[in-house]
């Protein structure tokens, strides 16, 4: 057998490279210079052999990723490649002193997952952990760099900051004309990280002014990140002096498993700094089925009486840690809203079997849920059994008779003719009279960002004296 040399080697590498290269034009279709060619697997380039990256699908993107642990991968996804520091689960060690070094920029979902698992080596300790990361994030925005806030002037005369704050960074189409809505409060042209950083470091200064009085905090199409959240809680809410504030409102924010532990572990240790915050709404985020066991563990610890989950990836996960939100993080509930939700036909019948043992639950939000047609029937008579005074079904194919409407109707009639009125003492109270409170919100959030229907009048101008509530004739504008 004669031996080859290497250039003879390379040279029969190149006309098979060259083949391949062939084939592939001929199957794509068209010339090179119509179409693009999809680039061969391998090419050879200074006597050295080099592979291209695969390509992904275009059709894989617009499909939806799992959930529970096939989640995980893309949880990851959510943070920063630029992590120079092992994750807590890579550390190792002792947990408690890992938790006091970490920094909240680099907190991933997954890691607040982990924290909270009842799987983790640390599971007997929970308390203790959820301590340690408590003194961590409340000493964390001065440790944060970004968080250098300045006086804003033009807020005190600013409507948005009266009494119920109703902050929407929703940017709009250029198209709009900008006398049909209200002043952006960062404008378009200058938003990004750093101005909404800044955003909300004046923020949280602003609620510390005596002057400052809310009883509702409404944020929406705004990231609330973990670094952000610990100084918009620890700075802002929980050192408001007025102790008035009574809805918290986070919509649009991509809140994922890092904020949410942030938020609730805040709202368990200074629970009695904000004893009236009864309201939070986590509408249209990224909460998912690994925010189960947190919810279940720390929820019930607050002062919270009325949640929304609505519009999340909320479902999938263990059906053991969702009887455990449901029974255990759930038990001081009087409304819940899980409507548009992943919740699987396994989770909708441990809801079903749960509602007659959830004593303090009065509302019950289940639009666009998929409930099995073989289970409507259990629906309603643990309804019946319930307390229940206000149930909404839209969007549910098994649920959407009259006659079924109307015994469900019915069923709640009689439970809110047993109920005492009067015990709901709040000053947001008259949002819920009528049934659902977060109904009743989503309502005057529509009122406040619908463009055709506003109360500003043509001639108003940011930050002027005027009363933006009465109508144009009557208007006493500067």
């Amino acid at each position: 057998m004669c031996a080859l040399t290497f250039s003879s080697l390379f040279t029969l590498f190149a006309l098979s490279n060259f083949h391949s290269r062939t084939e592939t034009l001929a199957v794509v279709g068209g010339s090179p210079s119509a179409r693009k060619v999809s680039p061969s697997l391998a090419r050879a380039e200074r006597h050295e052999l080099q592979f291209t990256a695969p390509r992904r699908d275009r059709g894989s993107r617009n499909k939806l990723p799992g959930v529970g642990k096939e989640r995980r991968c893309e949880i990851k996804l959510r943070r920063s490649f630029d992590r120079v520091k092992p994750s807590l689960m890579e550390m190792g060690g002792d947990i408690i002193g890992n938790i006091m070094m970490l920094e909240l920029e680099t907190f991933s979902d997954e890691e607040a997952a982990y924290l909270t698992s009842p799987g983790a080596p640390h599971s007997h300790i929970t308390d203790e952990v959820m301590e340690a990361l408590f003194e961590n994030v409340c000493t964390a925005p001065r440790r944060c760099l970004w968080n250098t806030p300045s006086v804003r002037p033009e807020w005190k005369e600013e409507f948005r900051f009266a009494g119920e704050w109703w902050l929407s960074l929703r940017i709009l189409p250029a198209t709009v004309n900008r006398n049909e809505y209200h002043p952006p409060l960062i404008p378009f042209g200058l938003r990004n990280v750093q101005t909404e950083n800044q955003f909300i470091a004046d923020l949280a200064f602003h609620m510390r002014q005596r002057s400052s009085i809310l009883s509702l905090l409404h944020l929406d199409h705004i990231p609330i990140t973990p670094d952000r959240a610990s100084v918009l809680l620890f700075e802002g809410i929980l050192r408001n002096d007025a102790h008035n504030l009574e809805c918290l409102s986070l919509s649009f924010c991509e809140v994922g498993a890092a904020t949410l532990l942030l938020i609730l572990c805040g709202l368990n240790q200074c629970r009695s700094v904000q004893p009236q915050l009864r309201y939070l709404n986590l509408s249209y985020n990224w909460i998912d089925a690994s925010c189960s066991n947190m919810l279940a563990m720390l929820l019930e610890r607050t002062s919270i009486r009325r949640l929304s989950l609505r519009g999340n990836r909320f479902g999938g996960s263990d059906i053991t840690s969702f009887y455990d939100f449901l029974l255990q993080g759930c038990s001081l509930l009087e409304e819940l809203d899980l409507s548009y939700t992943a919740l699987t036909r396994a989770e909708v019948c441990a809801l079903i079997s749960c509602l007659p043992r959830m004593r303090k639950l009065e509302v019950l939000l289940l639009d666009g849920v998929e409930v099995p047609e073989n289970k409507a029937a259990a629906l309603s008579t643990a309804i019946r059994k319930s307390n229940l005074i206000h149930v909404s079904l839209k969007g549910i194919i098994a649920c959407n008779g009259e006659a079924y409407l109307l015994l469900i109707h019915k069923a709640c009639q009689r439970n809110r003719a047993a109920r005492d009125l009067l015990k709901d003492q709040s000053s947001l109270r008259y949002f819920s009279e009528g049934g659902s409170f977060f109904e009743a919100f989503a309502r005057r959030a529509f009122e406040w960002q619908c463009l055709d229907n506003r109360a500003l009048p043509v001639s108003y101008r940011p930050f002027v004296t005027n009363d933006p509530s009465l109508l144009p004739d009557n208007n006493l504008g500067c």
